[in-house]
């Protein structure tokens, strides 16, 4: 397991077509489902799959459980590298996961109805983000 692991299973999921509360790798993902199925085997522990709404406050939930896996919070201004996963805001009360890979972010996107790679930051806030720290 490693953060270029992490990366790898996130573009392996390009045109996988999006699906709210999708959890099926290659047949159906959501932004959370996405970053599930680029966790790997991490995803396969005891801890909760966080559940949300299309809009609320679920970021204390999406905290929660990176905490509790191989991940740290990186501070702003830490430059973005392979593995990443980032928790931004595209529109009020509105959150998405989104994995770092190869110079952009891959992420399941509602309105293309599918898993796609944005190699330009859409220019969403930020809100969390983490870093793989295990071997």
């Amino acid at each position: 397991m490693s953060a270029n692991s992490i990366a790898a299973r996130a573009m392996t999921q390009l045109g996988t077509p999006f699906r709210m509360r999708g959890r099926t790798p290659g047949i159906a993902l959501d932004c959370i489902g996405l970053a599930l199925a680029a966790l790997g085997p991490l995803a396969k522990t005891n801890l909760p799959c966080p559940n949300y709404a299309m809009r609320g406050d679920y970021r204390s939930i999406v905290c929660s459980y990176f905490a509790e896996l191989p991940f740290r919070a990186l501070a702003e201004g830490e430059a973005a590298c392979d593995g990443d996963i980032l928790l931004a805001s595209p529109a009020p009360s509105q959150l998405h996961l989104l994995v770092t890979a190869n110079g952009g972010w891959v992420h399941a996107h509602a309105g293309l109805g599918r898993v796609v790679f944005t190699p330009e930051w859409p220019n969403w806030p930020i809100l969390n983000r983490w870093r793989f720290t295990g071997d």
